[in-house]
């Protein structure tokens, strides 16, 4: 009988011999992993989260021929000299303005001054009159008429004229009645009397006549 270390020798001896089967070996695989998502401010750093304003956006590069660029020089030119019109039509607009504003002033500073110059001569013969007043009382009169004349003929080249209102309907418009009183020369609701004169400058009424309006003939009871 063999002796069971010869078996054992003998056993190793025939696993050596035999063929092994190789087993396969598995592929690992690489699972990628999701994408961490991006904050607000730009994209996400690899390796941790990222900050805002930390990493900025790529710039595209842009490239324009030559003509181009020219187009965009000319295009800049000219809104500078539309800019630079503008300034200076602003300049002169508000300089405008001042201007309008100081001959406005000296316009309304000096509206009468041909005006007064023309009464001065009226002016001149009151105080004529009034000299010769003390001495001469019959020629006063007389004067004073026709100094009166001369201020009418100066206001009347000024668009000023009297209304006559003695006889004409009453009209509230141009007249204010003061009284009412009988009258058997004027139908009722005309004017027997002007008390004081009424003016109008052009087409305008400045004053309205004050006058006495009829009331007619009242019948006796």
């Amino acid at each position: 009988m063999k002796k069971m270390s010869e078996i054992k020798a003998e056993k190793e001896v025939s696993e050596e011999q035999e063929p092994k089967e190789e087993i396969p070996q598995k592929e690992e695989l690489e699972t990628p992993r999701p994408a961490r998502p991006s904050r607000p401010g730009g994209p996400s750093r690899p390796g941790g989260p990222s900050r805002p304003g930390s990493e900025c956006p790529e710039l595209e590069t842009v490239s324009i021929s030559s003509k181009e660029l020219e187009e965009i020089k000319a295009k800049a030119r000219h809104a500078d000299e539309y800019l630079d019109h503008l300034k200076r039509l602003k300049a002169e607009f508000e300089n405008f303005k001042k201007r309008m504003i100081r001959e406005k002033e000296q316009f309304f500073k000096f509206a009468n001054e041909e005006l007064i110059f023309e009464l001065l001569s009226v002016l001149d013969n009151f105080d004529r009159a009034i000299n010769h007043g003390e001495d001469n009382s019959e020629g006063l009169l007389e004067g004073m008429k026709l100094i009166k004349k001369q201020l009418d003929d100066v206001l009347a080249k000024r668009g000023l004229s009297r209304m006559e209102v003695l006889g004409q309907e009453f009209d509230p418009t141009k007249h204010e009645a003061m009284l009412h009183m009988e009258s058997d020369k004027h139908p009722e609701g005309h004017i027997t009397e002007e008390l004081i004169s009424g003016y109008q400058l052009a087409d305008k009424i400045i004053r309205p006549a004050r006058v006495a309006v009829s009331k007619g003939v009242q019948s006796e009871e």
